[in-house]
């Protein structure tokens, strides 16, 4: 009976809408021109679509019926305590959730609300809130710029407040599954059995606006402009990129992130996680790729003991063209012939000889006094000194070339601008500590092709 009166009324509805997108084509070339008459199409299919899911979300309600107590975690029952109207805003419109049945346990205090599983976290469905915290991440701008592309390609309106927050609900969820997967990484399941495996790591920096990292180093009382006068205004986020790599050492497959401003120590552990997801346990060779970060290296030694170290090309390379700079100048002829020719020698495996070349540099500039600036020629030649000698173990490159074994050539630096820069470093963005940690996340999730899997996986959890 109740299935036949629906069916009756969105019968009305239905004819209805025929005959309002019949009076627009028949506007068509007046009122109406190609675009905007799909438009006004495209919403009355929307209302529509809304009314036939709110009137059989009805339905189901009802023929599901009223339990008079439901089952409480606690070993208790909750008691039935009521119904509570509700309105949320879906991808197709506004919609009226009528059957929503509150329970509530005396013992405990928990509480279950039936006929509300439609629902998100807040005023939007599930849907809408995850397409939100989609356009959130994913928009090289503000959260306002997030806002205007969903009213454009989904009708959806939205301020960017209201992105922020659920972007912040969102990515606060994502964090707390990596956190229960590293705390139980005999639990992780492998996505893959790869018999190669590579992991980049490197850092990079975001502004801050948090006030506990704006204290002025300063004397003075007053405004102090300009980041450069405020401690701690920069914070590093750690990232890292996993990927199979074949018998030659290019990459296979996709690749996957993880991105957090967490400590080095924590840091290490997340990366350990994502590899596990990759096959570590499977692989045969794992490859560790990094820039010559101390951190980076002892990360390696403390969780991957057996991997080959690889200094990442690129960063050998930026290097090189610093110490040139430092030593010939910018605007010399001499800086790209010796550059090259450095080039050449790290590539044929010539390690000692480039440092060499760079001490020689360094002793003839001599020795920077205590207290000089970072950017002192001086200082920047005995600080390459140290980084070719010290990394020269992760520097054979011929023999890598021979193991197909990857050598990095910006993949690591290319994660960094993917999963951070494209987002979190836009002209004038300022993140506190927990809104630039969700977005990581939620962008580290999307970026790994897990977006949708993990919405799923969390909506059956909960249910």
């Amino acid at each position: 009976m109740e299935s036949a009166k629906l069916i009756a009324n969105l019968t009305v509805h239905f004819v209805q809408m025929v005959k309002k997108i019949l009076e627009a084509v028949a506007g068509f070339g007046e009122t109406y021109d190609a675009a905007t008459l799909e438009e006004f199409v495209s919403e009355q299919t929307r209302a529509l679509g809304a009314v036939v899911l709110e009137y059989c979300w009805v339905l189901r309600c009802r023929e599901s019926g009223r339990p008079r107590s439901v089952a409480c975690p606690c070993g208790r029952r909750r008691a039935f305590k009521g119904r509570i109207e509700r309105s949320i805003r879906t991808t197709l419109g506004p919609m009226n959730l009528p059957e929503r049945f509150r329970y509530r346990c005396v013992v405990c205090g928990g509480e279950t609300i039936l006929g509300d599983e439609l629902r998100g976290e807040g005023d939007f469905s599930e849907l809408a809130e995850r397409l939100i915290a989609y356009a959130g991440q994913a928009v090289g701008g503000m959260f306002a710029q997030a806002s205007k592309t969903l009213k454009r390609f989904l009708g959806l309106e939205v301020c960017g407040k209201t992105v922020e927050s659920i972007c912040l609900r969102r990515g606060r969820r994502v964090i707390a599954a990596e956190e229960r997967a590293v705390a139980a990484p005999h639990e992780v399941k492998p996505e893959e059995n790869p018999r190669r495996i590579a992991v980049g790591v490197d850092g990079s920096l975001i502004g801050r606006v948090d006030p506990a990292h704006r204290r002025r180093s300063s004397a003075k009382n007053g405004k102090v402009s300009g980041k450069g006068k405020l401690a701690n205004f920069w914070k590093e986020v750690k990232t890292c990129v996993v990927y199979a790599i074949d018998a030659a050492g290019k990459a296979t497959g996709r690749k996957t992130y993880y991105s957090t401003q967490a400590p080095h120590d924590v840091f290490g552990h997340k990366v350990v996680t994502e590899a596990l997801r990759r096959g570590l346990h499977t692989a045969s060779e794992v490859v560790f790729l990094g820039d010559g970060a101390k951190w980076i290296w002892n990360l390696c030694a403390r969780e991957f003991p057996k991997a080959v170290q690889v200094l990442d090309w690129y960063h050998a390379v930026e290097h090189l063209w610093e110490v040139g700079r430092a030593h010939f100048g910018e605007t010399s002829e001499l800086l790209t012939p010796w550059v090259k020719a450095r080039e050449g020698e790290l590539y044929e495996g010539r390690t000692e000889t480039v440092i060499a070349a760079i001490r020689a540099m360094a002793k003839k500039a001599g020795m920077a006094p205590k207290g000089t600036a970072e950017t002192d020629p001086r200082l920047i030649l005995q600080r390459n000194v140290g980084y070719f000698t010290d990394n020269s173990s992760r520097m054979k490159y011929p023999e890598y070339r021979k193991r197909g074994i990857p050598t990095g050539s910006g993949v690591v630096e290319s994660a960094c601008r993917h999963v951070v820069a494209s987002r979190l470093k836009g002209p004038g963005m300022r993140w506190d500590e927990e809104g630039a940690e969700a977005i990581l996340h939620l962008r580290t999730l999307e970026l790994s092709d897990r977006w949708d899997a993990f919405w799923e996986k969390s909506l059956a959890g909960a249910a």
